[in-house]
């Protein structure tokens, strides 16, 4: 592809979200087809970091059992964690974005852990 198309962040979020689920649910490799430089940041920190990411995840939700998360949830949560730690972003704009795509992908009553999620990673 000669030409990188420029997709909304919005857009750049959900298919980073979607490129997690495919590596926690497939077993496969990072398309990084249609994402920017900064969601491939992120997906490479995870990817590097992936077994300590994912420990430090699991503590944190360590009293809602994680392991019936299903995948795409999973994944929202690590790309949350992401942000969280290395967007400047406001908090309040990133729990804002996480909890309306919780409500849009997730189970219901998900969006509920979001807020506490992201008091764990400042806190924890």
């Amino acid at each position: 592809m000669s030409e990188l198309i420029n997709f909304s962040r919005k857009y750049q979020r959900e298919l980073a979200i979607i490129n997690l689920f495919q590596i926690i649910f497939y077993k496969s490799d990072f398309v990084f087809e249609f994402l920017d430089n900064y969601f491939k940041n992120l997906l490479n920190r995870y990817m590097i970091n992936k077994v300590d990411i994912d420990l430090k995840i699991w503590n944190m939700v360590r009293y809602t059992d994680f392991s019936i998360l299903n995948e795409l949830e999973k994944a929202l949560l690590i790309l949350f964690f992401l942000e969280t730690l290395y967007s400047d972003l406001d908090d309040k704009i990133i729990l804002s974005i996480y909890v309306n795509l919780s409500i849009k992908y997730c189970r219901r009553n998900f969006n509920k852990l979001i807020p506490v999620f992201l008091d764990k990673i400042k806190n924890g």
